[in-house]
């Protein structure tokens, strides 16, 4: 049952603006880098992504746009592997995601590495398509959908940068792109 003011849609509905970006695996990489606890950059091709911890997380999904969809399973490396792998620097508390065309969603550090939170690469046991955030879709259960695809608080388009800060800090980026 979908929550109030919502309904429920066929299917798993496409909700993208602009042309759906191409994914070329010889150039797309995630990197983290700006407020690191060493300062340093840190950067993974899809392959090495694709080695990284797995998790299983189940969800529904709400879209600000009025529709929702129930009973997903996705599957993908969780959040906090990133920052175990990449650690934000003292005091960080909040993580900034973009996609193309400009839209960005503003997370806590909380809700981005709870477990329930993962980068996405498979909806339902296939590989997820284009139009649904293949290579790297951010699943965050905590938020409402409609804010950044490739993170349940979804984007309309593949993420393209986390930032990881607080008001006044140097920010850690996170930036998945080809």
């Amino acid at each position: 049952m979908p929550p109030p003011g919502q309904r429920l849609a066929k299917g798993w509905p496409v909700s993208h603006y602009g042309p759906v970006p191409r994914f070329r695996p010889d150039r797309w990489n995630l990197q983290v880098f700006g407020a690191t606890a060493t300062g340093q950059t840190y950067s993974w091709t899809f392959d090495e992504v694709l080695t990284m911890p797995r998790a299983t997380v189940l969800a529904d999904l709400h879209c600000a746009s009025g529709t929702s969809t129930l009973g997903h399973e996705f599957f993908g490396v969780p959040a906090s592997t990133l920052l175990d792998l990449a650690p934000p620097a003292p005091g960080v508390s909040h993580v900034m995601a973009w996609a193309e065309y400009g839209y960005s969603a503003n997370l806590r550090l909380s809700d981005f590495t709870a477990d329930s939170t993962i980068m996405a690469t498979h909806h339902d046991g296939e590989p997820l398509t284009l139009e649904h955030g293949f290579p790297l879709r951010p699943l965050l259960r905590t938020k409402l959908s409609g804010s950044a695809k490739r993170a349940s608080s979804q984007l309309p388009g593949p993420v393209q940068q986390f930032a990881l800060g607080q008001a006044g800090a140097q920010p850690v980026v996170v930036e998945a792109g080809s």
